[in-house]
């Protein structure tokens, strides 16, 4: 069976402790690029959006009296995989 050197685990440990320490040192600084990149993607995303061949079919989301899911029968719950056919 290996023995463990308590020493050289505790040094170990240290070591990586200043090691983390330092690379988050401008943890705030980090977070900010991060923000920022973010940012590039969303805006990225919403001009590829804006691209499409196809047009958003959201056209009846804020429909007044839409039909939801309350106003499916049994059938077509199943039809719409919402309840299983067991």
């Amino acid at each position: 069976m290996k023995s463990f050197n308590q020493i050289q685990i505790e040094e170990s440990i240290i070591k990586q402790k200043i090691k983390l320490r330092e690379l988050s040192h401008d943890y705030k600084i980090n977070f900010e690029n991060i923000e920022k990149e973010i940012l590039i993607d969303v805006e990225e995303i919403e001009k590829l959006i804006m691209q499409t061949d196809f047009a958003a079919e959201d056209y009846e989301v804020n429909y007044i009296g839409r039909a939801t899911i309350d106003d499916l029968t049994s059938v077509g719950k199943k039809q719409m995989a919402l309840n299983s056919w067991d």
